[in-house]
């Protein structure tokens, strides 16, 4: 149903823009750094929590009783230690890297005057062979123009899904720090994972120093739409935190190495 939402908000926006786009042309770039804006925060929506919503689970988390904190010192230097980590984030970070060229185009096409204006000249072509009126071939061929932001946008994600399944890859977020709390996880001071943790998955590594959890439904920054990822965290004794968290976790399957 929010996906919906989403997509019926986006072709309104596009139709609104496009109509406002077609009357005040000398304000193409201005207008659709508004339009920009408001597409992101539309794709924010859509990819999961809003910051209302996170703000309220941290509250929740944190009238709760204090159980284990590890700062980002404790992390930082953990880390540095465990060298295969790196390759690890690699892969990711290029499929992160990868999904940011499209964005890079558009922008480009939207601000740079003189490729926005030759893109536009070539749909407009194409538009007026079947809308013979100027004024709504004009509004038609900013629609198809703005359009195109949306697709770009959409085969980029699908891309990176496409891309982390080929390759095998769960996204990975490695905590910088993290506190344990009665009520649930907070990462980062923006994460707040609720106790029981569902649908998830807990191993342990001693030799790396890490307890991580796979769950369903938990967004990542390589992949903020919500599905399954993993969440590393570092500890230096990474037995007290597995034996913490295995009784908060529910669907519960045991992993060690």
């Amino acid at each position: 149903m929010r996906r919906a939402f989403t997509y019926l908000l986006s072709i309104i926006a596009m139709i609104f823009f496009s109509y406002i786009t077609t009357y005040y042309q000398e304000y193409a770039s201005m207008i659709f750094l508004g339009y920009f804006v408001l597409m992101m925060a539309i794709m924010m929506i859509a990819a999961g929590k809003s910051a209302s919503k996170v703000l309220k689970d941290i509250n929740y988390i944190q009238e709760s009783e204090k159980i284990l904190e590890v700062s980002s010192e404790t992390v930082r230097k953990l880390k540095e230690k465990d060298y295969l980590v790196f390759e690890e984030e690699k892969t990711q970070y290029l499929a992160s890297l990868l999904t940011l060229i499209p964005m890079i185009l558009i922008m480009a096409i939207f601000l740079i005057k003189w490729i926005r204006d030759a893109l536009l000249q070539s749909v407009r072509s194409i538009v007026v062979g079947f809308v013979p009126d100027e004024q709504l071939a004009t509004f038609a061929s900013w629609l198809m123009f703005y359009s195109l932001f949306f697709l770009i946008a959409q085969g980029s994600y699908l891309f990176t899904r496409i891309y982390f399944k080929m390759k095998k890859i769960t996204p990975l977020t490695v905590a910088s720090t993290y506190t344990i709390r009665e009520k649930g996880l907070i990462i980062d001071n923006r994460l707040p994972l609720k106790f029981p943790l569902r649908n998830a998955k807990i191993s342990i590594n001693t030799k790396r120093k890490f307890v991580e959890i796979e769950l369903r439904g938990v967004p990542s920054p390589s992949m903020p739409t919500q599905q399954t990822s993993r969440i590393r965290l570092y500890a230096s004794n990474p037995k007290e935190i597995y034996k913490i968290l295995k009784d908060k976790i529910t669907e519960l399957s045991e992993q060690s190495g």
